[in-house]
């Protein structure tokens, strides 16, 4: 990522470099709170099978939410995509 971030920057000026780092920052907040998700998760049951499945709901909510929250626009464009593609 950060070879593909170099060669934008010296091969395209730059190409919406700020707008990159931006989005790359709110994709590890999302990320963060989705692992912090699992942790939590991890400790409070017992089985696994119960853990893989309700931390994988849990903290894909979380991920969508922060996401939606965090107004990062590429998630906003998969997300009308998809509204498009189901109201066929």
């Amino acid at each position: 990522a950060l070879m593909m971030l170099w060669l934008t920057q010296t091969r395209l000026g730059g190409f919406g470099r700020s707008e990159m780092i931006a989005t790359t920052l709110k994709l590890i907040v999302a990320s963060m709170a989705m692992g912090a998700v699992v942790f939590v998760v991890e400790g409070w049951i017992g089985s696994i099978l119960l853990k893989v499945i309700v931390s994988t709901m849990l903290a894909g909510l979380v991920y969508v939410v922060l996401l939606w929250l965090l107004r990062v626009r590429e998630a906003e464009r998969v997300w009308q995509m998809m509204l498009a593609r189901v109201g066929r």
